[in-house]
């Protein structure tokens, strides 16, 4: 294995990951008080929210990806501790409950306020919405602890 191959992708790794990770807990920051403070103010903090998805989806892929191919460099899945591959398995999780309950429940609340909706209307898919992201940050912090600290 060439040594610079190893630690460029390891570098891209690692920053694809601090994107991911970072721009998921600084997106929704403050989601909540941006919503009590008007109607005028609901829709952009949706679109806000759905435009940072964009940066963590690409993020997330690309820190899934260089993973896969660090995997790959490194001898492949056979040679892998448990705790990396169960990380990535982790990881594919986090890409359900995103695509199947956080972005959903962003596009709806982004056509309730679309459609002149207010916050009490929308609480259901806020409810969804902060739950989801919820759970999906606490995988990501269990694939970070398993990626990082040797557990098993």
């Amino acid at each position: 294995m060439e040594t610079w191959l190893y630690f460029g992708l390891r570098l891209v790794h690692i920053l694809a990951m601090a994107v991911w990770i970072g721009a998921t807990v600084i997106a929704p920051y403050g989601f909540r008080r941006t919503l009590a403070l008007g109607p005028e103010h609901t829709l952009p903090a949706v679109d806000r929210l759905l435009a940072a998805t964009t940066l963590i989806i690409v993020a997330g892929f690309t820190t899934f990806l260089s993973g896969a191919a660090l995997i790959y460099v490194m001898g492949g899945v056979s040679v892998m501790p448990t705790r990396i591959l169960v990380g990535a398995g982790l990881t594919l999780g986090i890409y359900l409950i995103g695509g199947t309950i956080s972005r959903p429940a962003m596009t709806k609340m982004r056509a309730h306020f679309a459609g002149g909706g207010d916050v009490a209307g929308a609480m259901p898919f806020i409810r969804t919405f902060e739950i989801s992201i919820n759970v999906e940050m606490a995988l990501r912090l269990a694939v970070l602890v398993l990626m990082v600290v040797k557990v098993f």
